[in-house]
C-alpha cells in the first residue's frame, strides 16, 4: 500500500487545538465531544475552501497552500453537522438550523468575505 504524503493539515489542526477555544464559530456551543472522537477532523471548517475560489488568483499552488490550505485564519472550528450543512446543506437547511439553535451562518460567511479581501490585499503587495 502506496503511504500518502502529508499536507500538513493535521500539524495546523493541532496547532488550532492547543490555541483556540474549542467552541462553534457558528452557535458558540462547546466542541471537546466531537474533538476528542473519530469526527474531530470534521470540526475545522476550511472558511476558503482549499481548491480555491473565483474571487482569488495565485501565482503557483505552493502560495496557494499556504494562504488557503495551511493558513489558521481560514480555519472556523464547528461541529461536523454545521461543516456538512456548509458545504453539502442547502440555504432551507442552514435556515432551519439557524432556527432551531437560535444562530447564524452570517459569522461564517462575514469570515469568509472579510478573509478574501485580506489574501486579495496580501497578494498585492507581493506583486501579484
Amino acid at each position: 500500500m502506496k503511504k500518502s504524503k502529508s499536507t500538513g493539515e493535521r500539524k495546523m489542526f493541532q496547532k488550532i487545538y492547543d490555541e483556540r477555544k474549542h467552541v462553534s464559530g457558528i452557535t458558540g456551543d462547546n466542541l471537546d465531544a466531537w474533538l476528542g472522537s473519530y469526527a474531530a477532523l470534521n470540526c475545522y471548517a476550511h472558511i476558503i475552501p482549499k481548491n480555491g475560489c473565483n474571487q482569488l488568483v495565485f501565482p503557483s499552488q505552493s502560495l496557494k497552500d499556504e494562504m488557503l490550505r495551511l493558513n489558521p485564519a481560514n480555519v472556523m472550528l464547528m461541529s461536523p453537522e454545521e461543516h456538512r450543512l456548509l458545504d453539502l446543506g442547502t440555504e432551507a437547511q442552514r435556515a432551519r438550523y439557524e432556527a432551531q439553535h437560535r444562530c447564524s451562518f452570517k459569522v461564517f460567511y462575514a469570515a469568509k468575505q472579510k478573509l478574501i479581501e485580506d489574501i486579495k490585499l496580501e497578494l498585492k503587495m507581493m506583486g501579484y
